[in-house]
C-alpha cells in the first residue's frame, strides 16, 4: 500500500495522509510490502516515479528493499522554492513493473 503525507515517522510511516499539498510543501510517500509468506526473506527494488500533468517527469529515485515479513520504505520529494500548482502523480514500482498509482494535487 501506498500512503501519501507532509511528513513520515521513525518507521517510515506518513504521520498524516493528505493528497492536497501547498507550493512549498515537502511530499512524502510511505510504502509498505508485506510477503505472501512471513518468514520468507524479499529482497528487490521499489521506484517511485513522480510527474506532473500526467507525463512531465519530476523525479525517479529507487530503493533496495530487504526484509522478512513486512517493510516500509519512504520517499520523498521537494522542492525550495516551490511546486508549480496543479495534478502530480506517483507510480510505484517493485522492480520495474508499476503496483500502486497515487494522484495528488499543489494548490
Amino acid at each position: 500500500s501506498v500512503d501519501l503525507g507532509k511528513a513520515v515517522d521513525g518507521n517510515n510511516r506518513v504521520t498524516e495522509p493528505v493528497t492536497t499539498y501547498a507550493t512549498t510543501d515537502a511530499i512524502h510517500a510511505s510504502v509498505a510490502t508485506t510477503s505472501s509468506d512471513p518468514a520468507m526473506p524479499q529482497q528487490g527494488q521499489l521506484t517511485a516515479r513522480w510527474t506532473y500533468e500526467g507525463d512531465q517527469l519530476v523525479d525517479q529515485t529507487s530503493r533496495d528493499f530487504n526484509f522478512t515479513g513486512s517493510g516500509t520504505t519512504a520517499f520523498e520529494i521537494s522542492k525550495p522554492d516551490g511546486w508549480p500548482t496543479g495534478n502530480y502523480r506517483v507510480e510505484i514500482l517493485q522492480d520495474g513493473q508499476v503496483v500502486q498509482t497515487r494522484d495528488f494535487e499543489i494548490r
